[in-house]
């Protein structure tokens, strides 16, 4: 089976952006967290993932492969969460910083991570037969959410002692 230009489209603009992702990762890890080149490359490996995430949920409903769309809801969430901490900081600090989207992509990442964990662990088959990442996956990725749903409905006490 062939696919269509669009499909071979968006996987060339899939790949570029996961590259871009890749390379520029470490770059935002490895500069001064909060600095100008710290923000600039964070930006930048956002909007990267965003694609990557995009793309990768229109290839999974083409072929589809609920497998493909479940980690693309799971790994764009990682960069949205680091993204969007500062928002949330000043949540707790006072401001309004945790959003209704902040609730719902936490939301929607937790139910995608339970639902491939649930089907590695019960039909594999469902999963491409990746049962094991499927569940490790999830695991991370429930973990990383419920996490987040917890410091939403409890912030810290005192001002200023939010992690990141």
């Amino acid at each position: 089976m062939h696919d269509p230009l669009w499909m071979r489209a968006f996987l060339t603009v899939h790949v570029a952006a996961g590259a871009g992702a890749f390379v520029l990762a470490p770059l935002a890890l490895v500069t001064a967290k909060g600095g100008k080149a710290h923000r600039r490359w964070g930006r930048i490996y956002f909007w990267c993932m965003a694609v990557v995430a995009a793309t990768a949920l229109v290839m999974a409903a083409w072929r589809p492969i609920l497998f493909l769309a479940l980690v693309a809801i799971f790994s764009f969430y990682a960069a949205f969460a680091a993204y969007r901490v500062l928002g949330q900081k000043a949540a707790w600090n006072g401001a309004q910083g945790v959003r209704p989207l902040d609730w719902a992509a936490a939301i929607l990442c937790f139910a995608a991570s339970a639902i491939m964990a649930g089907l590695g662990a019960l039909r594999p088959h469902l999963v491409q037969n990746l049962g094991i990442p499927a569940m490790v996956f999830g695991a991370i990725g429930m973990r990383i959410s419920g996490r987040d749903l917890w410091r939403f409905s409890h912030p810290p006490a005192e001002r200023h002692t939010a992690a990141a």
